[in-house]
């Protein structure tokens, strides 16, 4: 199943196997024309997210994951914290998610799994916590084909002396940052 959810960042696409995230990607502008041209004939779903504090409100009210088969129950929580980090109010996701890559990009995504929002670290040092210190490139690399955005904080690695790169654009990595309290 495929659900979209806008933000004020773009479109963000999500991709659900058996209850659980596999993919949080950002669309680019052309790939948003097109989704938004053939949402009714796909069988997929559009959601928007609501920024007011009496939308959060009602979307917390409900119980999905007793209303709705269980996919639909993790899209809505989904939704709603989605809604909640762009409105400022989500510290950490809590959404069911698994991820497959290589050993040694699933070693570089555990590592950015446990960088708490609002912090960030550089490529180098996630290079030195999965014991290849000299693995600097293929650490930005891995960096960048984590298949969860957002919610395994990819943009919150830095170069060493730079915002370094990000796979949406350094104006999405500012903004992102920006959000969770980050000052350049």
């Amino acid at each position: 199943m495929t659900t979209y959810y806008h933000s004020p960042v773009g479109t963000w696409e999500a991709t659900w196997r058996n209850s659980l995230l596999v993919r949080l990607e950002l669309l680019s502008a052309e790939v948003e024309k097109t989704v938004e041209a053939s949402a009714t004939s796909r069988a997929t779903t559009t959601q928007s997210l609501h920024y007011s504090t009496r939308a959060l409100s009602s979307s917390a009210q409900s119980s999905p994951a007793h209303s709705a088969p269980q996919h639909l129950g993790a899209s809505r929580l989904l939704e709603t914290q989605l809604a909640q980090f762009f409105a400022g109010l989500r510290p950490v996701f809590s959404v069911p998610y698994s991820f497959a890559g290589t050993q040694f990009q699933e070693a570089v995504w555990r590592e950015l799994e446990k960088i708490p929002l609002g912090e960030t670290t550089t490529y180098g040092e996630l290079a030195r916590l999965i014991g290849k210190p000299k693995a600097v490139r293929a650490v930005g690399t891995a960096v960048g084909k984590n298949p969860i955005a957002l919610l395994i904080g990819c943009h919150r690695v830095l170069g060493s002396n730079s915002l370094g790169g990000y796979a949406y654009g350094l104006g999405c990595k500012k903004i992102l940052l920006a959000l969770e309290g980050y000052v350049e």
